[in-house]
């Protein structure tokens, strides 16, 4: 029975979580690229939309300020939700490290979440911070704050699954980057990082809102500006979890498929 409920709450595997602590901070200057390059693209974004909103200029719904205040929403919650899982996978892969990783009595899939958790964790618990004192700064509704704690849980499980899909790829090419590079660009773009979604042509909204991609920015980034009514937020609750189970069983054919293809090339 012990080993029953280890195996289903992931005790083993929680270890690494631990050690990509201590990892990150005995290597934390190595960290800062972390922030550096999403701090520069804020930076240049509000440059950008200040300059074209100015003399009270509207986008849809969005004057200057509810356009400063997204881009940084955008950028707290791409700390928070974003673990780089699909770069970790790879260089397992590409390295040989994944075999002595299967050899453990661990799940590999809980070993990549824990671990691409701990990566980040110190960054999270600090952003986490920074996106209260902004509900702070620009009063608004801690209930949205609330919602939106529920919404970038379901980010976090949608970012980690498509990037282990992503880096799941390098089971079947050689050299994933541009595998990877793509699928960054289309999640990118297909999550409002880079335009809100809700600005872009009708069709296009369409066609985005049938996807998983929103769950990991647009859709957190809404509930917290107070976007959505309490049915509407429950709604996407149910559409976000259907999207999760959808990738967790992806992900779990992939892996199956391709850890068996590795395992035929003597890894």
């Amino acid at each position: 029975m012990v080993v029953m409920v280890d195996e289903l709450l992931g005790i083993r595997e929680i270890a690494y979580f631990f050690v990509s602590i201590r990892n990150f901070l005995a290597y934390k200057v190595a960290y800062l690229k972390w922030l550096l390059i999403p701090t520069l693209n804020l930076i240049a974004f509000i440059f950008v939309w200040t300059t074209l909103l100015s003399g009270g200029r509207r986008v849809g719904s969005y004057d200057i300020h509810a356009m400063i205040l997204y881009y940084l929403l955008a950028y707290i919650i791409g700390f928070i939700v974003s673990g780089g899982v699909e770069e970790k996978v790879s260089g397992q892969v590409v390295g040989g490290d994944i075999s002595m990783i299967l050899i453990r009595p661990v799940s590999y899939a809980k070993h990549l979440f824990f671990s691409s958790l701990g990566d980040r964790f110190p960054l999270m618990l600090v952003y986490c911070v920074v996106l209260v004192a902004t509900f702070i700064h620009y009063n608004l509704d801690i209930l949205n704050l609330v919602w939106g704690a529920v919404f970038l849980t379901i980010g976090l499980f949608t970012s980690f699954l498509w990037g282990t899909i992503v880096g799941y790829s390098s089971f079947f090419v050689e050299n994933n980057w541009g595998v990877k590079h793509a699928m960054y660009f289309v999640s990118t773009v297909a999550s409002g990082a880079w335009l809100p979604l809700d600005i872009l042509p009708t069709q296009i909204q369409g066609v985005l809102n049938l996807l998983f991609f929103r769950f990991i920015k647009f859709v957190p980034i809404k509930v917290m500006q107070g976007s959505y009514t309490s049915a509407q937020m429950i709604s996407l609750i149910g559409v976000g979890l259907v999207w999760i189970v959808a990738l967790y069983l992806t992900s779990i054919f992939i892996y199956s498929v391709g850890i068996k293809r590795l395992a035929a090339h003597g890894v």
